[in-house]
């Protein structure tokens, strides 16, 4: 078989798939839909054309005596590796001006399984999903596709390596691994869905049909006309516009068999404009991607109001920097020579340096007045060993020395936790009763929860979760009473009547509460003017809390009459969503015959039509604007409620 030829396919497919992975990542909406939700699918694209090139070198060269798989690897490493690592060393480097304490702790986290390519495993194993909300916080994100790149790289080698000692057929092995790992990939697009995505077992079925395109190329004389070519391109594009949902799946295989035909297509067609285009995207795709990913990370950390027009700049910034690392740092660091490997050497070694002195200094807070800014918030050393003690003290007392009469158990999402918090801090007011607290959603609490070993909706191989998971079926088990703290959503609503059965059922009494109202953010952050605080200070609370003038947070404590306009403010601002979920919530209860508890009405006052924002002792209530609670927050509200919350526990009827 002779070798490839530079196949114009694939350079214009490469080109598609970097343009649908970039527009799918700056998440460009017209008429308030995001086009090209399924953009992520450009990924999987490389993957396939990985796959075909890379059997084509090793099927060819196998074969040559002089060939050596180390060679290869060395080859593979140094078209991928100087860019990357100075990829890395930068978003340190703009980690460090941008991002908070707890933010460069989060990058420093993630850099060294990037640089050892896997992080992969590393992100399936801190992300309950990559489609959450705010995935553009982590600029390193993207980097779990090398890995698994980088990882196939290794294991083909080995492969190859293999078939050829043992004389066997590589195609029938590749074709039962391929195989293998397709349905290890239907399997977890149901069952581990997180794991399924990053994972490089579910990924070597999509590498391996490209290495089948390869073998067949010659055999398979495919030509199409430019009307179809044109239909195919409108089928990929309209994929990436409908279908939404975690890959690889059978509907990315029902994608790459199209992709396929593309490259398989031996028909020469005059070049077109948009063939131009993407042959200049996919020229430099590599650097492309590597860059795009963090350059809208950052982007989004201190420009507040991110329109279709800042997200064109951010694409035109995207596309320079991935111009200028082509010409500068692939094609020039791509050499074997010893000034390669110096580069290398140094940029790796001082991104270990960085990492390592940020991570001993928890992330240089003295950048910015970390402690002042949080002093009304949820960092106060004090409040945080004070709940550190209680928790060790109720874990040294015996499970025995608690009657299950005394037994009450916080079910929810993190609102539950907080409120577990909350009432653990005021034990003294709460006297015998002992609280529990097991994190499910709502929505996910059934009787499967007394049969199953994990949580049916939080399926990860995450063995420590499961073992949570048990201590909370555990207490559920043990516990007479259920309060149900949660942040509402629509499906938790729905639920509701059947997860009240069950736990009647159970014979459980039970007291639902309501969510503290989400907060809708307001651009008000051009009244910041605090002349003393730093850039980064700045940024922080403008991007972080825009809410910040109903939220106070700032060095000087406010006058009587700004805290009244902030807490009218606030009042005024509360989620109308979040409003009408907590309004069915008490109806739907009501219906249900079940006791229902109302946390609002003791932070808001609907008469004079203001919310509190601190405690008695002047503290920060509120962490953010999804209903979040500071330690401060969490024990005051828990102590203001006290009463109400002991009169429902004392009635008769419950």
């Amino acid at each position: 078989m002779k070798p490839i030829d530079r196949n114009k396919n694939i350079d214009i497919l490469r080109g598609i798939s970097i343009f649908l992975v970039l527009i799918y990542h700056l998440e460009i909406e017209i008429f308030s839909h995001t086009i090209f939700k399924g953009g992520y699918l450009g990924v999987d694209i490389f993957f396939l054309i990985s796959g075909y090139l890379i059997t084509s070198i090793l099927y060819i060269k196998s074969n040559d005596k002089k060939f050596n798989y180390k060679n290869f690897l060395k080859r593979r490493f140094l078209r991928i590796f100087p860019a990357y690592i100075l990829l890395i060393f930068v978003t340190l480097l703009f980690g460090c001006l941008i991002f908070d304490p707890n933010q460069l702790l989060n990058l420093t986290n993630s850099a060294t399984p990037s640089i050892l390519f896997i992080s992969n495993i590393y992100f399936w194993s801190v992300l309950n999903d990559y489609f959450f909300s705010n995935i553009n916080s982590i600029p390193l994100l993207h980097t779990w596709s090398l890995s698994v790149e980088i990882q196939y790289y290794i294991f083909i080698s080995l492969i190859f390596m293999i078939i050829k000692k043992i004389n066997f057929n590589i195609k029938f092995s590749l074709l039962i691994i391929g195989i293998l790992s397709f349905l290890i990939a239907l399997l977890f697009s149901v069952t581990e869905p997180y794991v399924n995505f990053f994972g490089f077992q579910s990924r070597m079925w999509e590498f391996i049909l490209g290495s089948f395109i390869f073998f067949y190329k010659d055999k398979i004389n495919l030509k199409i006309n430019l009307i179809s070519k044109y239909i195919i391109y409108v089928f990929i594009f309209t994929f990436v516009i409908v279908f939404k949902e975690t890959t690889p799946s059978l509907i990315t295989l029902i994608l790459l068999i199209f992709v396929s035909v593309l490259i398989l297509n031996k028909n020469i067609y005059k070049e077109t404009l948009d063939d131009k285009f993407f042959s200049f995207f996919g020229l430099i795709s590599y650097s492309l991607y590597i860059w795009h990913y963090p350059i809208i990370s950052f982007s989004e950390q201190f420009i507040f109001e991110i329109d279709n027009l800042t997200k064109f700049f951010m694409f035109l910034l995207s596309i320079f920097a991935g111009f200028i690392s082509f010409k500068l740092i692939e094609k020039k660091l791509n050499k074997n020579t010893p000034k390669t490997y110096f580069i290398i050497f140094f940029v790796m070694v001082t991104c270990f340096v960085l990492i390592i002195s940020i991570t001993k200094n928890d992330g240089f807070p003295k950048r910015m007045n970390y402690n002042e800014l949080y002093s009304m918030d949820i960092s106060d050393d004090a409040v945080t060993e004070e709940l550190k003690s209680i928790k060790k003290s109720i874990e040294t007392i015996s499970p025995d020395y608690y009657n299950i009469e005394s037994n009450f158990l916080v079910i929810g999402n993190s609102h539950s936790i907080q409120a577990y918090h909350g009432l653990l801090f005021n034990t003294k007011i709460y006297k015998s009763i002992n609280f529990k607290n097991f994190h499910i959603q709502i929505s996910c609490l059934d009787e499967t929860i007394l049969v199953n070993s994990g949580d049916r909706c939080n399926k990860k191989l995450n063995f420590k979760k499961d073992t949570k998971f048990l201590k909370g079926v555990e207490d559920f088990k043990n516990s007479k009473y259920i309060l149900l703290i949660t942040r509402w959503t629509e499906e938790d609503l729905i639920a509701l009547p059947r997860v009240i059965k069950f736990l009647n059922g159970q014979n459980k009494k039970i007291i639902i509460f309501n969510s503290v109202s989400d907060i809708i953010k307001r651009n008000d952050y051009n009244k910041l003017n605090d002349r003393q605080l730093i850039f980064i200070e700045k940024n922080h609370i403008k991007k972080n809390f825009p809410y910040r003038n109903y939220l106070y947070f700032n060095k000087h404590y406010p006058t009587s009459e700004d805290l009244i306009e902030m807490e009218k403010t606030y009042y005024l601002n509360r989620s109308k969503d979040s409003e009408s979920i907590n309004n069915r919530l008490k109806i739907i209860s009501k219906k249900l015959n079940t006791n229902f508890f109302n946390l609002d009405k003791f932070l808001c006052e609907d008469v004079i039509k203001r919310c509190k924002i601190i405690t008695d002792n002047k503290k920060h209530i509120m962490s953010d604007a999804t209903g979040h609670m500071g330690l401060f927050g969490s024990k005051y509200l828990f102590k203001i409620i006290h009463k109400d919350f002991m009169e429902i526990i004392n009635n008769n009827n419950f």
